[in-house]
């Protein structure tokens, strides 16, 4: 994997086995082995901007390749779709076609089709209702000094990196 921004070799390696570890604890325990490396505190927190950038970058990167993938997969599953409909124009409906390895053979089934959904009667339709929370309403009458049961307002620090 190439990296983006060059960090400092004891602790890119020690970032490469951070990645690989999954339990928090093993985590928790490997900050503290990475907090032990001998540099000033400025090269420490330079060491983690580039890191965290890396793995922002990587994760762009797999990303933009998993819409790629999906795109492709859509594709593939909408030309078999159209090739299977006119394979069927091809066959004889109900006759059973074998070639080896190939068999094509009809099932029967049903569906509903709706024609006109305004002509069907309440008793086959179902209700559906959602509520959820307004929060940009919510967060502006908190600012002004409004009690809303069952809310907060929630003050953070997020750290930025650019």
């Amino acid at each position: 994997m190439s990296k983006l921004y060059e960090i400092n070799k004891e602790l890119s390696d020690l970032f490469d086995e951070f990645d690989t570890l999954e339990d928090p604890e093993l985590r928790a325990a490997f900050i503290t082995r990475i907090e032990e490396v001998s540099l000033s505190r400025d090269e420490k927190i330079e060491a983690w901007v580039c890191y965290i950038k890396n793995q922002i970058s990587e994760s762009e990167k797999f990303e933009a390749e998993a819409e790629r993938l999906q795109k492709t997969a859509d594709r593939l599953k909408e030309s078999a779709k159209h090739s299977k409909e006119r394979l069927q124009e091809l066959l004889e409906p109900g006759i059973k076609w074998e070639k080896s390895p190939h068999l094509l053979t009809w099932r029967k089934s049903e569906a509903v089709k709706i024609v006109d959904e305004t002509a069907i009667p309440m008793t086959y339709m179902k209700e559906t209702l959602e509520y959820s929370p307004k929060k940009k309403e919510i967060l502006d009458d908190l600012k002004i000094g409004a009690t809303i049961p069952g809310v907060e307002l929630d003050k953070r620090m997020n750290l930025q990196i650019k």
